[in-house]
């Protein structure tokens, strides 16, 4: 959010909903967010978001409930356990049921002198939500991509780029599923390594995971 002459104020989230035929703002939430998901109800909103406290900002994940009477409640902080280096945040999704949060963090974990991508699953159980698993591509993924969830949470998609020798790289998509834990269970490259530089930068996955 902006002061008319776009000097930097504090940053807000507005929700709208349809009622009827118009759409109106329900709520908003003030902070500085950076990607936001909302589930397929949409009565759940998670947000990468920011907050000024005695002049340091602090980046985490929030979650906010819609509740009975219409109005909304933050019902999580969420902080991922940073098994990696950096604090990164580029991407959140939630699933379409609303139990499932995949996040992405940009650049966040370095090894032989270059930044890689990673990433962090968490899950809602008896009503609390908890970090399920922390995600790692193989070969590493990096590059910014996109992300994507089924409806059920069970599988997520990091799209990105990874490393087919130490000059080239080539665009990709991870796929991680949930069985007995969480495990990478395959990577599909661009299908021209000369000219699929930005394949995985935009990516989405039906409700159902098969397409």
């Amino acid at each position: 959010d902006r002061t008319p002459n776009g000097a930097s104020k504090e940053g807000a989230v507005y929700l709208l909903r349809k009622s009827d035929e118009s759409w109106e703002r329900e709520t908003v939430f003030q902070t500085y967010a950076y990607s936001i998901a909302l589930s397929g109800s949409g009565d759940t909103l998670v947000l990468h978001g920011a907050v000024d406290k005695e002049e340091e900002r602090i980046e985490n994940l929030y979650v906010f409930q819609r509740t009975d009477s219409g109005g909304w409640s933050q019902e999580a902080t969420l902080e991922p356990s940073r098994e990696s280096d950096g604090q990164y945040v580029s991407k959140v999704e939630i699933s379409g049921d609303g139990s499932t949060i995949a996040v992405r963090e940009f650049s966040s974990y370095r090894t032989g002198g270059k930044w890689y991508d990673t990433g962090y699953i968490f899950r809602k159980s008896g009503g609390s939500w908890s970090q399920e698993a922390f995600v790692d591509g193989n070969p590493r993924m990096f590059g910014g991509g996109d992300l994507a969830i089924t409806h059920s949470g069970d599988k997520v998609l990091f799209g990105g780029e990874m490393m087919i020798n130490d000059s080239n790289n080539i665009g990709a998509v991870y796929v991680f599923t949930q069985e007995s834990g969480w495990s990478q269970r395959e990577v599909v490259p661009g299908p021209d390594p000369e000219n699929s530089y930005n394949f995985g930068s935009s990516i989405d996955v039906s409700s159902d995971g098969t397409v």
